[in-house]
This record gives structure tokens, sequence and C-alpha cells, in this order.
């Protein structure tokens, strides 16, 4: 039945989708002003509108202003809290401001509703050691553990997130648990 849905909504897409597509066509060919107003239409026409929120914030984000595309991703994350455009756009304007707490919190929750993705694994493990989430460090791990393929880079990123964890543990005169740590990286 999901299936074919879909199918039906690819094959006759709604108002609100296709008003969303031709936005989409003029941001693509740097018409900012004429998408904006496109994915505004689109706002009126679904009760939840996150996706016309998320394109509305791209154009903004191509404008650089992005205080106005957060705005726009947090709209949509209003309508729905795991919509995954719009927690990825807010997500790297809070990398890009350097706001890595907040950051760290939202890739957190964008890790719990979609599956490890291993370019986000070595972005959250680097989070999770700057924010001092410590404990954080052994469940990216099992993630790390799932993965079927590993590159070189994230093998590094998660055996270093390791050995400064189990730093910390020592620190904290927890010494079994760091040399268990350590044993893992």
């Amino acid at each position: 039945q999901t299936i074919l849905k879909a199918a039906i909504a690819k094959i006759s897409p709604t108002h609100y989708v296709k008003t969303i597509e031709i936005g989409k066509k003029l941001l693509f060919e740097g018409k900012c002003p004429e998408a904006m107003a496109e994915f505004e239409k689109a706002m009126t026409m679904d009760t939840k509108p996150a996706l016309a929120c998320f394109y509305h914030g791209q154009a903004f984000l191509m404008e650089k202003a992005l205080e106005n595309a957060a705005t726009d991703y947090n709209e949509g994350l209003n309508y729905n809290k795991i919509h995954y455009k719009c927690l990825v756009g807010l997500y790297d304007i809070l990398m890009n401001k350097k706001q890595h707490k907040d950051a760290y919190e939202l890739v957190k929750r964008i890790s719990r509703y979609f599956p490890a993705n291993p370019a986000r694994l070595a972005q959250v493990l680097r989070l999770a050691v700057i924010t001092k989430s410590y404990e954080d460090v052994e469940r990216y791990y099992q993630s790390f553990v799932d993965l079927d393929t590993r590159s070189d880079e994230l093998v590094r990123y998660i055996c270093a997130a390791l050995v400064v964890c189990g730093k910390y543990y020592i620190s904290t005169n927890n010494s079994s648990r760091a040399l268990e740590l350590f044993r893992k990286a």
C-alpha cells in the first residue's frame, strides 16, 4: 500500500509538490526571490509544509542569510520534528557558526531517527569529543562496528575518539573502563 501511494504521488503530484518543483527550478537557476515566492505559496497549500520551509531556507542560504535559513528550518521542524532535510540544513548552519554544543544535540537527534552514515559518524565523533560527551563515544563505536564499509579516515576518527575517551576515564579513576576503550581502539 505504501509503495502504491508513493507511485501515485509520483505519477500525479499534488499542487503543493508541483509548486515546490517550480520553486526548485527557479532556485537552481539562481532566481532566489522568484523561488522564495513559490515556496511561500506552497507553504499555504499544505497543513505541514516542512519541505516548503526547507527550500525557502535553502533560498536564504544561497543569499548567505544564515539566520533566516535557520528560522525556516526550525519552522519546518515545528511541522515535522524529524524532517531530515531541515535537520541536516540546521546542523550545517550550526557547524558553520561553530555552535558545536547545539550541533551535537541536533546530530544526536538525526542519528536517533536515521541510519548511521559513515561521513556523518566521523563528524559526530568529533563533536562528541569537542563537547566532552565521552559517554556517547561507546554508543558510536557500536554504530561503527555495525557499518558494512569503513574508510581509513573513519577508523582513525573512532580510534582517536576511543583514546580520548579512555584518557578521560583514567582521569576519573575508572581505569578498567579506560582499558576496555584502549583495547577497542
